[in-house]
């Protein structure tokens, strides 16, 4: 009843070097802005627990506001493009693969191999397949 051949639902199809090298370089490229962005916010939160006047000086005094909306501006911006490259990857990747096909499904269990595996009749196992509420007077598993 159990399907030994899990391997063939693996999609593991052979890729050009160029591709691969490709794809790893913008893992580690995401990968690394990702962990940037998080390793200054966890900085961000240290320094201004210890020191919090400073932070608020540096921030938004007169002569630092002009730097913190930049700062600001430049983090949307940023974002902003961020997210359309990821939203335009998405729309190429829903496009190119969605309507693939390629994976191999099991066979359908038969109600004859049910029976046998739960040690039930045939009878059994189509009533409860049919039925849509089943009570069992004992666990059959």
């Amino acid at each position: 009843m159990a399907h030994d051949d899990l391997d063939e639902n693996i999609i593991d199809g052979k890729q050009k070097k160029k591709f691969k090298i490709i794809e790893w370089f913008f893992s580690v490229f995401g990968w690394s802005l990702m962990l940037g962005y998080l390793i200054q916010i966890i900085v961000s939160l240290v320094v201004w627990g210890f020191s919090l006047t400073n932070f608020y000086d540096k921030l938004f005094m007169i002569g630092n506001l002009e730097n913190t909306i930049r700062i600001i501006l430049a983090t949307i911006l940023i974002s902003l493009i961020l997210f359309i490259v990821m939203y335009g990857w998405g729309k190429y990747n829903f496009n190119r693969f969605a309507h693939l096909r390629r994976r191999k499904f099991p066979e359908d269990i038969k109600p004859e191999e049910l029976a046998k595996y739960f040690n039930l009749s045939v009878e059994e196992i189509e009533k409860m397949q049919n039925d849509k509420k089943i009570e069992l007077e004992k666990t059959i598993i």
